[in-house]
């Protein structure tokens, strides 16, 4: 902790240290007013992302009145800060932080919780839900985010559900895209680095009187990290029987290949948007905790959703939409090694194409929703929805060279490959329908003084009905400073893999399970210190109740509503903006995650993590950017035989951009970006029952790109 801390202090001191040399590494004067135009464009479209959002009450308000914890990063700032993946974006949001997975994927924690699948964040794409019912969590197929058409991304921390519905559980994550006035021409970037990483994008937009089009196609392939891994379940079981089938001491896959198309068309109050992805990824480890060569896990998905907005009559609007979301799995597991030996009912035997698992599905979202917004004067505005939906899976298909039993890791040798759908299908073929509706009053008390209070009630077909209000009162009490005082509640929906997976050697679904709950207090004063110096603090605690988790037993494991957990904790976040494009900017986490059941600490959720970033636009030509990411304070879960916990780490990311440097072509911009510096080699905590050693993440990489601009 002691490196750590100095570590961290070297770095502050280094970036303000190097900030006054920006004052002088200006250009000629000349320069500088020639340019002096399109810098205060860049500046006002900059403050208008940040100042009016629209994800935290569903018209757009301004931020400093809104009853929510809510964070906005805009196009240029993504850019600045030369990301690869959607996820490095999220990470520097306060409150969040990701973990890698098996399965050539991740996971993320939004204030100390955290689920499978990202099961507890609602993803929406320009408002439009891009959850999955299979999962539960994004649909496969899109991640990685395309970043190169997002306009603004809006994170709200905390729960959503009084206007959103299901699995706006902790966090809701608004993807808005460039509409055609946002680009007006053709842009095309090209990026590649390690891992034999490339990447190709071409947007165009364009007006044609009143028909707005914008459309992105994007290609992305990388050979992925592949992490080192010294000891797996292969291992532990090889040591147990006496065979050799383990592939460890060896390394994670990281192979992966997608094509991601988007389409956005407007015309006079009508707006249509379509996405589509194809992606093709190795697991990183498989389904079990072992390394294999032959998994495969390809995914279609495909998003259409048709909206009418118009006003009806003095101070009333309406907005109507109809959509449909698809996804489709197509996966192919090697689940043990070749030569794996395991156990079956006449005993011991050896696989010698190891155990293999190939299920497939095909799920839909199809429905309508209709919202209302009523103003009624200068101070008060009534919003109002309702919401039908259809989500059905069908086509679930099974094949496999084993049969399942009762018992778990006990299984049927088949010894080859072929459907068992009619005898042993993994899920099964199954519909669900939610009606909702949802009522919200935004009242300016005073000029000074909003309240907000909304409810919404959802009636679904398998479980019944969840209601989930919310409150929020914000109070500018001296000019520049505010306090809010919120509190929500939301609910997590069980998705169809927790409810109908069987005949698994592994685990099996729970089809009487509940959703999980949570309601959440939040007491938040911010600050404008200064004109250049802003702050802001917030505690936060969650009360979460019906937890759905994988419990553990010795003839099968189930998923159950099997716990209570509290997450609380405090975030701070500064920024000092030095003008011009150049700040310093930090934010910390503290969070107190407990299984009250248990009275332990979740194993994988840290104590302590943040952000340090540093911008500096050192003249029109060149910017400069930094962050410092740190995480520690972990803990392991009770009965885990490891005897030390995971040490946490800190890791740096540098970008550098050149923009408007030829004269003959000011659209071309370069960039460069070296992600871990300093070669940090670090691990994330594992679950007991998982690999016998932690996660290991990315050393140092690098990604260069090229971008132009039509």
């Amino acid at each position: 902790m002691k490196q750590k801390s100095l570590f961290l202090m070297i770095f502050l001191v280094g970036i303000l240290a190097f900030t006054p040399i920006c004052g002088i590494c200006q250009d000629d004067p000349f320069a500088e007013a020639e340019d002096m135009k399109s810098s205060l464009d860049e500046e006002m479209e900059w403050l208008q992302a940040e100042t009016y959002v629209i994800t935290a009450s569903k018209v757009l308000e301004n931020i400093k009145k809104s009853a929510a914890s809510i964070t906005v990063i805009t196009d240029r700032d993504i850019q600045q800060m030369g990301d690869r993946e959607f996820k490095d974006v999220l990470r520097l949001v306060p409150g969040l932080s990701y973990r890698d997975d098996r399965h050539n994927s991740y996971d993320i924690d939004a204030r100390g919780v955290m689920k499978d699948g990202i099961q507890h964040i609602l993803f929406l794409y320009n408002g439009h839900s891009l959850n999955t019912n299979y999962w539960g969590g994004v649909g496969p197929s899109y991640e990685p985010l395309v970043l190169d058409n997002i306009q603004r991304i809006e994170v709200i921390r905390g729960p959503g559900s009084a206007l959103y519905g299901a699995n706006a559980f902790s966090a809701i994550v608004n993807v808005i895209t460039k509409d055609a006035k946002d680009i007006e021409g053709v842009q095309f970037s090209a990026r590649g680095g390690s891992y034999d990483t490339q990447q190709y994008n071409l947007l165009f937009g364009k007006t044609l009187g009143e028909v707005g089009i914008a459309m992105n196609v994007n290609y992305y392939k990388t050979n992925g990290f592949e992490g080192y891994i010294e000891k797996d379940g292969q291992t532990l079981l090889d040591q147990l029987i006496g065979s050799q089938a383990s592939l460890a001491p060896g390394y994670t896959e990281g192979d992966d290949e997608k094509y991601d198309l988007s389409l956005t068309l407007e015309y006079q109050g009508f707006r249509f948007d379509g996405k589509y992805a194809d992606r093709d990824r190795k697991p990183s480890i498989g389904i079990s905790p072992v390394l294999n060569e032959d998994s495969e896990t390809p995914s279609t998905d495909y998003t259409l959703s048709l909206s009418y907005e118009r006003s009806i009559g003095k101070g009333v609007d309406l907005l109507g939409r109809v959509y449909r979301n698809y996804t489709y799995m197509d996966y192919y597991y090697q689940v043990y090694p070749d030569n794996t030996v395991l156990p079956t009912p006449d005993g011991l035997m050896v696989w010698p194409d190891g155990l293999i698992g190939a299920p497939s599905n095909k799920n839909t979202r199809t429905g309508g929703e209709v919202q209302a917004t009523y103003k009624m004067n200068d101070v008060n505005t009534i919003v109002a929805g309702v919401t039908y939906e259809e989500m059905k899976q069908y086509d679930v298909k099974a094949l496999s060279n084993y049969l399942a039993t009762p018992i778990k890791d006990v299984v049927i040798p088949r010894w080859e490959i072929s459907e068992v759908s009619h005898i042993q299908n993994y899920n099964k073929n199954v519909s669900r329908t939610f009606k909702a509706a949802f009522l919200e009053d935004l009242w300016d008390l005073r000029e000074n003084l909003r309240l907000t209070v909304g409810a919404r009630y959802d009636d679904y077909s398998d479980f019944g009905g969840s209601f989930n209000p919310r409150a929020g009162l914000v109070w500018e009490f001296l000019k520049g400073y505010d306090l809010k005082l919120l509190y929500g509640r939301a609910f997590r929906a069980p998705s169809f893999y927790e409810l109908y997976n069987t005949n698994n050697p592994a685990f099996v679904g729970n089809p009487d399970l509940d959703p999980e709950t949570v309601d959440t207090v939040e007491l938040s004063v911010g600050a404008n210190l200064t004109s250049a110096l802003s702050a802001r603090i917030t505690g936060f605690y969650n009360s979460i109740k019906d937890s759905i988790d994988l419990v553990t037993y010795d003839v099968q494991d189930i998923f159950e509503n099997s716990s209570e957990i509290r997450a609380r904790g405090i975030e701070a976040e500064w920024k000092y903006d030095f003008g011009k494009g150049t700040y310093l900017a930090m934010n910390y986490t503290y969070q107190d995650s407990q299984n009250l059941d248990t009275d332990r600490q979740l194993y994988d959720i840290p104590k302590h993590k943040g952000n340090v970033l540093s911008n500096i636009r050192i003249s029109k030509y060149l910017n400069f950017y930094a962050d410092l990411h740190f995480e520690e304070g972990f803990t392991r879960e009770k009965g885990d035989i490891r005897q030390d916990d995971n040490p946490g780490f800190a890791v740096v990311n540098t970008t550098i951009l050149a923009k408007k440097f030829w004269p003959r072509f000011e659209g071309l911009e370069l960039r460069g970006s070296v992600y871990n510096v300093f070669d940090k080699d670090y691990t994330v905590p594992t679950a007991k029952d998982s690999l016998p050693v932690d996660y290991p993440m990315p050393g140092r990489s690098f990604l260069v790109e090229m971008r132009a601009t039509f």
